[in-house]
């Protein structure tokens, strides 16, 4: 059968192809969708540009270039006419939202060591972050009958648990204890385990190091070197976090595996170059993320923190700086920073997806912790699901997208944001067609495969 013979006719342009234009006498196009980054030459991109005139692609343009038109059909960049594009887009978001993943955030207290300036949990006055709310060994145990009661009822076959505060590590024994009773029932149903730590690294050294085992990896926060740490990362008495952070990720056993979050507060580069420096003994056994700080929730002016945020724009063009060090140091990168939907997906619309409190509540997302409009039920005294708002939880884990604008179902970026954070304000920076090409770029340079 001629390959014609396959398509459907009429055909049209894709919503999610992206013309990224030219950059060193190549010419780009991206799909954002199914994340294909395909180079064209001049002639190819002329016909291309003729093409995206037409409401309507017909059999006989298609073999005026039959061979290049083929390329731009099987990558999606052209598309039967009839078809929603946007079901296609719920479709695939679907297929990961409903495999057999169970992912938990497990808060096992809420107080903590530091007083960090701008950290997002203070701000909802709901939860004292100097209490030390510990999670009870009473709990504990309803904890593994619900996660237990899970894997049945759901077919759960990947289990992923983050140990999450506050700071986890003020009750280091507690997540030692609850690690092994989860690699324990990993392998009494034989399914993989991702288990984890988010620690502010100031009390790591209280794991002993035939401990670490028990982890995939840990993930440390560093704001920069000492002098741009220690303003942002303080303890209560007001002192700086850095020197023990420092001295703590040097005991961690060298081949074991670091996520290292490197939080940008301020524009100088050559300091979180220095930075990297410190750590490239053991960069083949860490992933670096960076994120731009921005005080959560509450209006600058009201916050108390001495972080001044900058442009998105003005702390992209940092961040390409720092990813492209980091590749040539040998780091490994988070695949967080790269433009794929299935890194933006949001764990608030993931139907297993749970935060629990040390008292047992579950919020629909972490950053919201003791914020009552995002709490949506309880872990009962047998380990059940109770749902005390399912106002708050149709919103979340039913999400049918029903509430997205029209502008946002047109959008050919949407993909990239997913559509699914409901605290991010305003659109994805890869909105940005020369950003995106350049984050693209750098994939390909660094052998980095994005969300695929």
């Amino acid at each position: 059968m001629e390959r014609l013979d396959l398509i459907r006719f009429p055909l049209k342009i894709s919503l999610y192809s992206v013309d990224l234009g030219e950059k060193g006498g190549t010419y780009y196009l991206y799909n954002t969708l199914h994340d294909i980054l395909i180079k064209l030459n001049h002639e190819q991109y002329a016909y291309y540009q003729k093409i995206k005139r037409f409401e309507r692609i017909h059999r006989s343009t298609f073999i005026e270039d039959e061979d290049f038109m083929w390329l731009l059909y099987k990558y999606g960049f052209i598309i039967t006419s009839e078809v929603n594009e946007f079901d296609i887009f719920l479709d695939k978001i679907n297929k990961v939202k409903y495999k057999d993943d169970q992912l938990i955030t497990a808060v096992v207290i809420l107080g903590c060591n530091m007083d960090c300036t701008y950290c997002f949990e203070k701000w909802h006055g709901s939860k004292d972050l100097n209490k030390k709310l510990f999670l009870t060994k009473e709990f504990a145990k309803k904890y593994m009958s619900f996660v237990n009661k899970n894997i049945l009822r759901n077919k759960i076959k990947n289990l992923k648990v983050a140990w999450f505060g506050g700071e986890p590590l003020l009750d280091y024994s507690m997540v030692i204890q609850m690690s092994e009773n989860l690699i324990s029932l990993s392998r009494k149903y034989n399914i993989s385990l991702q288990n984890y730590i988010v620690t502010n690294g100031t009390l790591l050294h209280l794991i002993p190091v035939d401990k670490f085992k028990l982890f995939n990896f840990i993930q440390v926060t560093l704001d920069g070197t000492r002098e741009i740490h220690d303003k942002y990362r303080i303890f209560p008495s007001g002192k700086g976090s850095f020197e023990i952070i420092y001295r703590n990720l040097r005991y961690i056993p060298r081949d074991f595996e670091l996520v290292l979050r490197v939080n940008v507060a301020e524009e100088d580069i050559e300091a979180y170059i220095r930075l990297l420096d410190l750590f490239t003994f053991r960069s083949k056994y860490t992933t670096v993320d960076f994120s731009p700080i921005f005080v959560a929730d509450v209006p600058e002016e009201q916050s108390g923190s001495p972080v001044k945020n900058m442009s998105l724009d003005k702390y992209f063009f940092i961040e390409q700086e720092l990813i492209n060090y980091a590749v040539s140091r040998g780091y490994k990168i988070s695949d967080t920073l790269f433009p794929h939907w299935t890194n933006s997906l949001c764990w608030r619309v993931l139907p297993y997806a749970y935060h629990i409190t040390t008292e047992g509540e579950l919020y629909s997302c972490v950053t919201q912790l003791g914020n009552r409009n995002d709490y949506y039920g309880f872990i009962s005294d047998d380990g059940e699901l109770v749902i005390s708002d399912w106002n708050v939880y149709m919103q979340n884990k039913i999400y049918s997208y029903t509430h997205v604008s029209e502008e946002c179902k047109q959008c050919p970026f949407a993909p990239i944001c997913a559509l699914s954070c409901v605290h991010k304000n305003g659109c994805t920076i890869f909105k940005d067609k020369r950003i995106l090409l350049d984050r693209l770029l750098l994939m390909e340079k660094a052998g980095i495969d994005g969300g695929k």
